[in-house]
């Protein structure tokens, strides 16, 4: 009996074999790779960031060197608040990326142009080599992509437009104030400020009806709104530094200002924000923004 066991054993063994390499020969034939299980490793940080030449564009900073290893990259410019967008949702669900960074004083590179043919801009993820565009529909993928983590967009369908209204809102109002900061005549500037302290007014009624207590937009979480607002924060300490006033002060917006100090303190932004002396020597290389007052 134990030796009929052991015949049988063979048997299933040497049928294994046979049907492995039948199955080897199929693949080969059809052109199709076997599938090799990936080894077990130590969870990755959140970014991982392949140095190339430097960047006159960010002094002491790289510029990343594309790699085939990782399925999610981020072509971005560490300058640009749509392009801390996505590195904030994808630490927020603690996604292992590539971040390439762009140098627009120098050219935009190729991986750019070809990713992006229509605006030609910052900032692009690529998933498995497909690329996704535009700061706002990139965030919506991520959420919708990664399920797990925390949520970026409400899962209630109401406070989901909601969220949506009040994030395109921001990029409608608050982005062509900035932009007016570039102006050439000090009574531009002057209303570009005065522009970016009403927009700020208005955020501040939002953030006490979409908190609910909490404290973020999102409630008890970083959502949507959150990272829209919050990844024009850098900009607007560079403003209150060339003007010498506040955008955001404790008389007009007392709950936007807490929000910016955790917001900026939280571990998936933290990193990400550009500081505001760089972004201030930036400004005055590629804008000529001349602070007006000492800090």
């Amino acid at each position: 009996m134990q030796r009929d066991k052991m015949e049988r054993q063979e048997e299933t063994r040497e049928m294994q074999d046979r049907l492995a390499r039948m199955e080897a020969l199929l693949m080969q034939h059809l052109g199709i790779r076997p599938h090799v299980p990936p080894t077990p490793r130590t969870p990755p940080s959140p970014v991982t960031e392949r140095y190339g030449p430097q960047s006159d564009d960010h002094p002491g900073e790289a510029t990343m060197a594309a790699s085939d290893d990782l399925e999610v990259k981020l072509i971005g410019k560490w300058s640009s608040p749509f392009a801390v967008r996505p590195r904030i949702a994808l630490n927020l669900k603690s996604i292992e990326y590539e971040y390439l960074n762009e140098n627009y004083l120098i050219a935009k590179s190729d991986l750019l142009l070809k990713s992006n043919p229509v605006y030609k801009k910052v900032p692009v993820l690529l998933h498995r080599g497909r690329p996704i565009c535009e700061s706002l529909v990139i965030l919506q993928y991520i959420d919708e992509q990664w399920r797990h983590g925390p949520s970026i967009l409400p899962s209630n369908p109401y406070d989901r437009a909601i969220a949506r209204f009040w994030a395109a809102y921001i990029d409608d109002k608050l982005a062509p104030a900035m932009l007016g900061m570039k102006a050439e005549r000090e009574e531009a500037k002057a209303e570009a400020m005065e522009k970016m302290k009403a927009e700020m007014e208005v955020m501040e009624k939002v953030f006490k009806d979409l908190s609910r207590g909490g404290g973020f937009f999102g409630g008890e979480e970083v959502g949507l709104v959150d990272i829209v607002l919050g990844s024009f924060l850098a900009a607007v300490r560079v403003f209150e530094s060339v003007k010498g006033e506040k955008v955001i002060d404790e008389e007009k917006t007392p709950g936007l200002v807490g929000w910016a100090q955790r917001f900026c303190a939280h571990v998936a932004v933290r990193d990400v924000l550009p500081e505001t002396h760089k972004l201030l020597e930036y400004a005055k290389k590629a804008f000529f923004i001349k602070p007006l007052v000492d800090k």
